[in-house]
């Protein structure tokens, strides 16, 4: 994922990853690093968060976002 250089390429890579993998919370909040923007986080959350091990973490995601409409959107997300 480092080697994209578009949020979307970054994506992709996820998205691919997420097929035949799982994640921890902690990896989740690394993935959401790379990216700039709002938007593009909360859409990795939603690829990534089905495929989470320690669900009892997801309190962690809320930490990766600055606004609290986008932490409502994440909580919506970790809560269905």
């Amino acid at each position: 994922m480092e080697n994209e250089g578009f949020a979307d390429d970054k994506t992709s890579v996820v998205r691919i990853a997420a097929q035949s993998n799982y994640f921890t919370i902690d990896q989740l909040v690394r993935l959401l690093e790379a990216f700039s923007f709002s938007e593009d986080k909360i859409n990795i959350v939603r690829i990534v968060y089905p495929k989470i091990t320690d669900k009892d973490n997801a309190h962690n995601l809320l930490n990766a976002f600055t606004y609290s409409e986008d932490k409502q959107e994440v909580e919506k997300i970790i809560t269905q």
